[in-house]
């Protein structure tokens, strides 16, 4: 294949990707972002309530898969 083509491919789908970002693109609303409190906290405080799965020994040997809906 010709390299020009290529990359006038490529040229042709970054315009495309471009165009479709811009049209996403939003202003930032800098009042929601005041309104909204920032909480900071340790990872050690935010996983405090959280019950680790406990897998049985065939899904951790790999002898049985297991699928999350």
């Amino acid at each position: 294949m010709d390299k020009n083509v290529t990359n006038d491919k490529t040229a042709s789908q970054e315009n495309i990707n471009s165009a479709e970002e811009m049209r996403m693109i939003k202003k930032l609303n800098m009042e929601k972002i005041k309104e909204n409190s920032i909480n900071t906290m340790s990872s050690k405080e935010s996983l405090k309530d959280v019950t680790p799965i406990e897998w049985n020994k065939e899904v951790l040997d790999g002898n049985q898969k297991v699928t999350i809906k």
